[in-house]
């Protein structure tokens, strides 16, 4: 198990599918490749895979290939504080702001958003 980041820099428990080894044709170095999955397979877990297994995380549609050396993957419990940590913490209100007007001429009024 390894922690993971997506692409929006949000971090997830992560479970390693399989690894491998390719050949990097610029450096021709052999490069150790882990395939992620978005999950972490429990008892207690809210969603089950075709195998039958439960889960908690995201489908198989969203596993991909990672470079073990890439930034984007950590060791467990490292960067994930929690499975789905909150993005925003942002208590204001949210505002519609549609209408506002960004400049007001005698005969031309303009908005800031423009159909």
């Amino acid at each position: 198990m390894c922690d993971i980041s997506d692409l929006q820099n949000v971090w997830y428990n992560s479970t390693v599918l399989d690894v491998k080894e390719e050949v990097d044709f610029e450096n021709k170095e052999k490069v150790h490749m882990i395939y992620i999955g978005y999950r972490v397979y429990e008892e207690k877990g809210e969603k089950v895979d075709s195998e039958g297994r439960k889960f908690t995380g995201w489908s198989k549609k969203y596993d991909a290939w990672f470079s073990s050396t890439s930034p984007r993957v950590a060791k467990f419990n490292k960067m994930a504080k929690k499975f789905f940590p909150i993005i925003s913490t942002r208590l204001d209100p949210i505002v519609d702001d549609t209408n506002d007007e960004i400049y007001n001429l005698d005969s031309y009024k303009k908005f800031a958003i423009v159909d």
